[in-house]
């Protein structure tokens, strides 16, 4: 039996695939393979959270995250080293430099406290820390989320192995593992809901196809999908779109859930879906005279 590929090697062949049709792909092919190979090198090795059933099921139905309250038990140790290699990360452009010299000044308490104020929802770490250093909120923000994406995935990666009960239990658009808003859907088993995705935690929950995740719109006339054979990656996607408040969602259709490295490039590969949606007149979290951002 042949090995299984690693997800580096996977992302090596899907990213050659896309290079081979579509040349454009080389530069952002190079830099996500240069997060992926900085994710590998500080791959967590985490104890996985674990919950009772009944405990799970009442945070759900009280629309409560299941980390909520546990951000404390998360072992930051492989997202401190990361975050610091990540600072020499070619995907911070122009900035690359400043960053590096930066991130060699840093401790590990420095970033410990950064990162864990930012699981808490406590911005005032990551702000003092930008603006004293003036420093790209943007950027540092990337770096953050995407340090912090592999130790959440593992510790989170078992605490909903039964999804099916989730339909009654859980039926927001943020997600019920760390409360961010979904950021991308997958249309995978079934035809009678989608499965958004979580690019913080990697964590994946069923949801109506007739309900937009952003604003909770499920009048049918004002929800519309843009069903799109992708030339460019040779997959099928659809833009599904809300004239409420005028969100969009890029909804891939494959047979298995992305691992969180696949689901950046899925999302990395697909932002000419975004300049689509941007030019018929939707935005990622809705309008900001709409609403909702």
């Amino acid at each position: 039996m042949a090995a299984k590929m690693s997800v580096l090697d996977q992302v090596k062949k899907r990213w050659q695939q896309l290079t081979d049709k579509e040349k454009q792909f080389k530069d952002i092919a190079k830099v996500h393979i240069d997060l992926v190979e900085r994710m590998e090198k500080h791959a967590p090795h985490v104890t996985a959270f674990t919950m009772p059933n009944d405990e799970k099921i009442a945070k759900l139905k009280a629309k409560t995250p299941l980390m909520e309250g546990a951000e404390e038990q998360v072992d930051l140790r492989f997202a401190v080293a990361l975050f610091r290699d990540l600072t020499d990360w070619s995907g911070t452009g122009d900035e690359r430099k400043q960053l590096k010299k930066w991130g060699k000044s840093l401790s590990d308490q420095e970033i410990e406290k950064v990162l864990r104020g930012w699981l808490k929802g406590d911005l005032e770490p990551f702000t003092r820390w930008t603006l004293e250093n003036r420093l790209p909120q943007d950027a540092i923000t990337v770096l953050i989320q995407y340090s912090l994406l592999p130790t959440l995935y593992k510790h989170t990666e078992g605490l909903l192995p039964d999804k099916s009960f989730m339909l009654e239990s859980w039926s927001e658009g943020f997600c019920p593992v760390c409360g961010d808003q979904a950021a991308l859907g997958e249309i995978r088993d079934s035809e009678r809901f989608r499965y958004l995705r979580c690019m913080s935690c990697g964590s994946d929950w069923p949801f109506r196809r007739i309900k937009c995740p952003v604003c909770d719109n499920h009048d049918h006339e004002k929800l519309e999908s843009f069903l799109i054979e992708d030339e460019k990656t040779g997959g099928t996607w659809q833009v599904d779109v809300c004239e409420e408040c005028k969100s969009y969602l890029k909804v891939s259709h494959k047979l298995q859930p992305s691992e969180p490295e696949m689901l950046i490039l899925d999302d990395l590969s697909t932002t000419h879906l975004d300049m689509f949606a941007v030019e018929q007149g939707y935005y990622k979290g809705g309008k900001p005279d709409g609403t909702l951002q």
